[in-house]
């Protein structure tokens, strides 16, 4: 009793299939369909957690097409596994 949620200011960016906390960052990451979100304040904010265009080993949709979440680790449709580099993680 006396537990209640409220609304996120800026919430993920669409649907999202997956959530998990990191504790090294206090940091939680959500995946899903269209895209990666983060929230450094606990989920009262999340933004977009997006790959660098300036390296030039990432994708430009490397962020989408997730639905399972085990940090560091994701996973999507046929056996698609990534993981989140640490600096990924951290706050800019």
């Amino acid at each position: 009793m006396g537990r209640h949620w409220t609304a996120s200011k800026h919430s993920p960016h669409g649907y999202r299939s997956a959530v998990s906390y990191d504790p090294t960052t206090k940091s939680w990451i959500t995946v899903g369909p269209n895209g990666t979100d983060i929230s450094t304040d606990d989920g009262r904010n999340w933004r977009p957690l997006k790959p660098n265009p300036q390296n030039p080993d990432t994708t430009p949709d490397e962020d989408q097409h997730w639905n399972a979440l085990s940090l560091p680790f994701v996973v999507g449709p046929h056996g698609r596994i990534g993981k989140l580099r640490p600096t990924a993680l951290t706050i800019p």
